[in-house]
């Protein structure tokens, strides 16, 4: 609000309540949107990044790898060419959200939720398919 002062002198009393009331109510849900935005990035960065060294030789966690890729490979053909575009870009070519959104004409953002609308689709398929 300091930034609109010039603003909020001339304005009436009753009106600049109103005003303020709207400004931190909007600030408050922009912030809150912007941390789940962050909750989100972060979340997908650490399950494409955080892998230690370390545990790539357990043999547990090299047979639960194993077991996710043959899921995925048994659902792959019934993907539509979407999802596999998206998901072979991230996972397999390793590509950023930035370059699959130029692949696609489309924003960074928008880019981000097909992927998240990609996993999530991969991922009920393969539910489906185990039971």
């Amino acid at each position: 609000l300091i930034n609109n002062i010039d603003t909020l002198r001339p304005m009436p009393a009753k009106v600049l309540t109103s005003y303020i009331a709207t400004s931190a109510r909007n600030a408050a849900l922009t912030y809150i949107r912007n941390i789940s935005r962050r909750k989100e990035i972060l979340a997908d960065e650490f399950d494409n990044s955080n892998v230690d060294d370390d545990h790539d030789s357990d043999p547990e966690v090299i047979l639960l790898k194993s077991e996710e890729i043959n899921s995925f490979a048994k659902i792959w053909d019934e993907l539509d060419d979407k999802t596999k575009f998206l998901l072979s870009s991230r996972y397999i070519l390793e590509k950023s959200y930035a370059e699959i959104a130029s692949d696609l004409n489309v924003k960074p953002e928008s880019a981000r939720m097909a992927l998240t609308r990609a996993r999530r689709a991969a991922l009920a398929l393969s539910k489906k398919s185990h039971t």
